[in-house]
């Protein structure tokens, strides 16, 4: 008679079997991902010397490019910058969504990477930490290792083919991105340290939390309301010294970030409006869900593809709802997290203090929260064997009316981002072409980075050879951004929404279309010193003013102008002007006529030898212009002196 096997063993070949399929998976999800992170971001362009340019990315490298001077020069993290709007303080607010992408950059420079390679390397990290945070989360979210699994492969499908999380990393918001899904890993520790006290969680959340912080400050906004109601629901279980723990992870982070708060806050009277991104309204809803593009300037200029999205908020309402029925302590964070996040988004433009925070962005970090009760649904599902009662008939009309329907959505979502992979459509029968592509649609980028080519950049050699100490007013805030850091020359444009009140000094912050009578041109030309237009969007008004605009020539997409007025960067008195970082040398002035430079003022600013600056007002621009008054030296430098600002 053979032997009656074991329960034990007779258990262990499945749970093996189990084991060695959820590594297949994990396995086959990885590399998926990996290849998605590759193909989108193909290592010739990461990998480079030079960084990764284009749109956002010109902003956040000029801005790394200025606090990586600072920390080497001065050894502080924001400078008094020359290069751009007449001198302004670069570091101080508005990269506050780029601290840690400095610090990473810089930290890897030290390390001996070049700083283009350090800046990209930035980029795959944020594409690679999606599957291991989403997963933790959701492990420390108590699902199941199949269910975190089913969570990280949903939330690597938002990452690439949801049309908004596309948008943000591929136009340069990796660190909103990034931070869109960071929070998670935190969030979920924080859950089980309010159950279990282990020290170990404790620090884990403090110093993730930081770092979340210093990769985007939104993440503030994103985090509060869940882990407040996280720290409500356990506040009777926790003992004095886990309450003070909790106030200390809070403190720890405020501390971690102090050293550019500090510096946010002293400049803060020069902070400007900032509702012009993402201010949308209800109307937005049904956009999204009916995949239609609205307004690219809050929403990004691409397709709207919300497939993936959609899925994993409707999946959380009805999880959430359960949860809380159940008596589930997970349905009243998560649920609140993503339903208040959802709110945002879409009414958060009604209102103007809303407006601050660009609302709609907080669609992302709704949908990768969202991820998370969605798997637990399905994992729920799948354990109570939802269809199991059904006839055969039964779940053939389930899966027809429902499955079906939503994979060709999302298939259609996918597809969307591979137009060099679809078939060729076919001439007519007269041999000429359609103008529409396989999907239907006419032909549209493919939405990958490439390479950034100093030899391709025409626009910046140009400005180089003929920069002669003139400013230039750029059009287009990329392309002002990028020769800001491309060039030594000295750029007026830049972000046209800066929210400092020196990006006045850009007439097209004032006049987006740059339409002024010939006479305000040549009261502008001359206040500010500028020399050359560049024109990317030309238009026929530019031709206008034969007295104070030539056209020179054409490079690229770009059409030169020279001013045909004197221009000087001295609105009173005359010499010599070097400008570079924290420094204005001034040479050859007259030492009994004061001195206005068309450089903006800053309080911070220092005058050697034994001269003094104050402000002189100037019209349409609150910050005014540097003034030293007679006497003074016939040469002195003026410099940021940092004054009583530590960081």
């Amino acid at each position: 008679m053979a032997a009656q096997q074991s329960p034990s063993a007779s258990q262990a070949g499945p749970t093996r079997f189990r084991r060695f399929g959820f590594w297949i998976l994990l396995t086959t999800l990885v590399l998926v991902h990996l290849g998605l992170t590759l193909h989108f971001d193909p290592p010739a362009a990461i990998l480079s010397q030079h960084p990764l340019s284009g749109v956002d990315f010109d902003t956040h490298i000029e801005q790394t490019w200025r606090v990586m001077e600072g920390l080497d020069g001065w050894g502080k993290t924001w400078v008094y910058d020359t290069h751009l709007l007449a001198g302004h303080p670069n570091g101080v607010i508005f990269d506050a969504d780029n601290k840690g992408w400095e610090l990473w950059t810089y930290a890897l420079h030290n390390l001996g990477l070049s700083p283009g390679l350090a800046f990209n390397l930035f980029i795959y990290l944020s594409h690679l930490l999606v599957i291991p945070f989403v997963y933790g989360a959701s492990r420390a979210f108590r699902l199941s290792p199949n269910a975190a699994l089913g969570a990280s492969a949903l939330a690597s499908m938002v990452w690439f083919f949801d049309g908004f999380a596309h948008w943000c990393w591929w136009v340069g918001m990796n660190a909103y991105a990034l931070a869109s899904y960071w929070f998670l890993l935190p969030l979920g520790l924080f859950y089980r340290y309010c159950h279990e006290q282990r020290p170990w969680q404790a620090v884990a959340v403090a110093v993730l939390m930081a770092l979340g912080h210093l990769i985007h400050p939104y993440t503030f906004f994103i985090m509060v309301a869940p882990m407040l109601v996280m720290y409500l629901q356990a506040r009777k279980r926790l003992g004095r010294r886990h309450h003070l723990c909790i106030w200390g992870i809070a403190g720890f982070v405020v501390l971690c970030n102090a050293y550019w708060l500090i510096v946010a806050f002293t400049f803060w009277h020069y902070i400007l409006d900032s509702a012009f991104y993402g201010g949308t309204t209800l109307r937005f809803l049904w956009a999204d869900f009916a995949s239609l593009l609205l307004d690219p300037s809050s929403t990004g200029i691409l397709g709207s593809r919300s497939g993936f999205r959609f899925i994993a908020l409707g999946a959380t309402l009805v999880m959430a709802v359960h949860w809380k029925r159940s008596g589930d302590d997970r349905g009243w964070p998560l649920g609140i997290g993503v339903g208040l996040m959802v709110l945002l988004a879409y009414i958060g433009g009604y209102s103007h203090v809303l407006s601050q925070v660009q609302p709609y962005r907080h669609i992302l970090p709704a949908a990768m929260l969202a991820v998370i009760p969605a798997a637990a649904l399905l994992s729920h599902a799948a354990r109570s064997q939802l269809f199991r009662g059904l006839t055969p008939l039964a779940r053939g009309v389930v899966i027809t009316c429902l499955g079906l329907p939503a994979a060709q959505h999302l298939t259609r979502d996918i597809l969307y981002f591979f137009p060099e992979q679809l078939p060729k459509v076919a001439p007519l029968l007269d041999g000429s072409r359609v103008p529409v592509t396989a999907s239907g649609f006419p032909k549209h980028l493919p939405y990958r980075h490439i390479a950034y080519e100093p030899k391709n950049d025409l626009i910046a050699q140009f400005v180089r050879k003929h920069d002669t100490g003139g400013r230039w007013l750029v059009q287009v805030g990329a392309v002002g951004e990028h020769l800001a850091w491309a060039t030594d020359a000295e750029i007026l444009g830049g972000f046209q929404h800066r929210n400092l009140q020196h990006a006045f000094a850009n007439l097209f912050r004032i006049k987006a279309q740059g339409i002024i009578s010939s006479q305000q041109w040549a009261t502008y030309l001359q206040q500010y010193g500028i020399e050359w237009l560049v024109v990317t969007f030309p238009r026929p008004w530019f031709d206008t003013h034969p007295e104070q605009l030539e056209f020179v020539t054409t490079v690229g997409a770009h059409r030169i102008y020279r001013s045909k007025l004197p221009v000087s960067k001295f609105a009173k008195g005359n010499g010599e002007i070097t400008a570079s970082v924290n420094r204005i040398e001034v040479t050859g002035t007259d030492p009994k006529q004061d001195i206005v430079l068309r450089y903006h003022w800053l309080e911070t600013l220092v005058c050697e030898p034994d001269c003094t600056v104050s402000r002189e007002p100037i019209p349409q621009n609150a910050v005014g212009f540097i003034k030293v008054t007679a006497p003074h030296p016939v040469n002195f430098v003026i410099e940021n002196g940092y004054g009583e600002i530590a960081d």
